[in-house]
């Protein structure tokens, strides 16, 4: 009887100690094993996030035609609740593309013949806030009005990365149609080239007076009337985006008083604008302070 009880006991307390290896190593009488939930949350790819934040933004595009140019209006709208940085890969931030349809020749390249800055660009666009630009075609090709039919127009934003998510192909595209109508030209009578030279009287200011702009295309006489520091002065003519006459100082004859001045500008006709506003700046100091000031001219539009 007492070997019996001896071998039962003995049974019982080998069946415990399997119990309690098994739960120390493999948990095969236990609790269920809970997955890391870490392991079990879906990843989003670089892919997909980017294009969740290319579907924050709406972008519109519209074109306007008169019978001397065509218009182009972008707008970028951030519809998020965040602030989204774009980063463009030089000064130019867009692109337009106007094209023969029948062809397939372009009439009209944005960007071609111009210049900008290579420096990286960053746009913050703030949330419900949106970035616009604006831009002008004169129905030219080469200095010649193009043919009056439709041509197709392709709009981009030429973005490198959205909140450093870099983008391969453009993401922000529009294909549009534009219609050139038929020039309209009407009668005007034949006057004397003298009378018909263009002649602007420019407003007066605290340091220079009696200007008047002479000529136009590139060719101008600019005289009047300066009263700067020590007679001197300079001028540079700009359109916003290029300089076209560099730096060049101006000696007048009277230091304290008030001094005439005239200025020959010449502007290449290859290098003319075919739109926009030439722009006369004249940079000087006065007695009050050593600061350089500056006085804005409008030398010739245009548009």
């Amino acid at each position: 009887m007492k070997k019996f009880v001896f071998l039962l006991t003995l049974l019982l307390v080998l069946s415990a100690c399997g119990t309690a290896n098994n739960d120390e190593d493999g948990n095969s009488q236990g609790a269920p094993v809970v997955a890391d939930e870490t392991e079990n949350q879906e990843t989003v790819s670089d892919e997909e996030r980017l294009e969740q934040l290319v579907n924050e933004f709406s972008f519109d595009t519209e074109v306007s035609e008169d019978d001397l140019s065509a218009t182009f209006n972008l707008s970028l709208k951030n519809n998020s609740d965040k602030a989204i940085d774009l980063l463009f890969p030089s000064g130019q931030q867009y692109e337009i593309v106007v094209t023969d349809p029948d062809s397939g020749e372009e009439v009209y390249r944005f960007s071609e013949g111009k210049a900008f800055t290579m420096a990286l660009v960053t746009e913050t666009i703030e949330p419900g806030d949106e970035k616009t630009w604006t831009e002008e075609w004169n129905y030219a090709k080469d200095g010649h009005r193009v043919e009056a039919k439709s041509y197709d127009v392709t709009v981009q934003l030429v973005v490198a990365e959205i909140d450093e998510f870099e983008i391969q192909d453009s993401v922000f595209t529009d294909q549009l149609s534009i219609n050139v109508p038929e020039l309209q030209i009407t009668e005007e009578k034949e006057v004397e080239e003298e009378e018909s030279k263009r002649i602007v009287n420019v407003e007066d200011s605290d340091h220079f007076r009696n200007v008047v702009i002479e000529g136009e295309n590139g060719s101008y006489t600019v005289r009047g009337e300066a009263q700067v520091k020590d007679g001197q002065f300079s001028y540079t003519v700009e359109d916003g985006h290029f300089v076209f006459v560099n730096e060049e100082a101006v000696q007048l004859d009277a230091f304290s008083d008030w001094a005439e001045f005239e200025l020959q500008i010449e502007i290449a006709e290859e290098s003319m604008p075919q739109y926009g506003v030439l722009s006369l700046f004249l940079t000087y100091e006065t007695e009050d302070s050593d600061e350089k000031q500056q006085h804005y001219i409008q030398l010739d539009d245009l548009n």
